[in-house]
């Protein structure tokens, strides 16, 4: 009886296709490597852009938020000192 270990075959790591008959992607200008798509190049700039519209659109409620005399109530000096703050210390560094 054999051990398990022994039965174990070791798979090749050769690709089904050759690199050479696999489809090369361009876009503008950027060559992608073999089995990455379009959609993972164009995702880390959809998602930062995705972040900085979300970012916009929460400040500016921030700003309607303070200075509503129900919530906060802030006078414009005070207002625009206490924005500013926040969305310093908001910052993705």
């Amino acid at each position: 009886m054999s051990t398990p270990s022994t039965e174990f075959t070791k798979r090749s790591r050769k690709p089904i296709l050759p690199r050479y008959k696999l489809k090369k992607i361009e876009f503008l200008g950027i060559q992608l490597k073999t089995g990455y798509r379009l959609s993972n190049l164009l995702a880390v700039p959809l998602m930062n852009a995705t972040l900085a519209v979300t970012n916009f659109y929460f400040n500016i409620g921030i700003v309607f938020m303070l200075r509503d005399p129900s919530s906060f109530g802030l006078k414009e000096s005070d207002l625009t000192k206490t924005v500013n703050n926040m969305a310093f210390t908001s910052m993705m560094f």
